[in-house]
């Protein structure tokens, strides 16, 4: 039951479309883009990293699934590296996990892939999302639709002047981007974090 409720749930957050204005905010974007307006800092699809683990006994919990401390893990060390890339070397800190989904559990076993997107952007603060979906892949039909077990957004900040913005260019790339917005929104950092991440970087010198 609660595996169901968390399936639903998750589904009910993709099927809320964007509404005008944040469609016309990623029409702007486009537009800056293709006029040269704005430098940005290449598309989401080329800030998307993916690796695969088969699940080992070693791995197991005492209900013999895979812990999920060790998905967590995994997903925290691919998001990472994300940044790492995105920010091209200038100094970032983690700011923790915004949320973390576990749809249902992954058995001993499971083939898993792991597929990491830095989503959104917020030019001000130079905070920005990066999402983790853990799918389960079909070994016999690897062409098939995967089974998604798990999915985790973590948060991150650097100096806004080393970032560029992002430009999303397929619908389920806008819709992620919109999500991320979307909490960024009613999450805003607090302001002594700000600081901080500010005098970590080297901004306030």
């Amino acid at each position: 039951r609660r595996a169901a409720e968390s399936i639903s749930l998750y589904a009910r957050k993709l099927t809320n479309p964007p509404d005008h204005d944040e469609m016309r905010r990623v029409h702007d974007m486009h537009r800056a883009a293709t006029a040269g307006d704005v430098a940005f800092g290449g598309t989401i699809a080329q800030h998307t990293h993916a690796f695969k683990l088969v699940v080992f006994p070693a791995q197991r919990n005492v209900h013999d699934k895979m812990f999920g401390g060790s998905v967590a893990a995994r997903a925290f060390d691919l998001a990472y590296c994300a940044a790492t890339l995105f920010v091209r070397g200038a100094p970032f800190a983690s700011l923790g996990i915004d949320e973390a989904t576990f749809l249902q559990p992954v058995a001993i076993g499971d083939l898993l892939n792991f597929q990491c997107r830095v989503l959104h952007l917020d030019a001000a603060t130079g905070v920005f999302r990066v999402s983790v979906n853990v799918d389960v892949l079909d070994k016999r039909r690897p062409d098939a639709m995967p089974s998604r077990t798990n999915y985790l957004r973590f948060i991150f900040a650097a100096d806004p002047a080393a970032l560029r913005p992002l430009l999303p260019t397929s619908y389920s790339e806008i819709l992620g981007h919109v999500n991320a917005a979307r909490r960024h929104a009613v999450e805003p950092i607090d302001p002594n974090t700000l600081r901080d991440i500010a005098a970590f970087t080297g901004r306030d010198r």
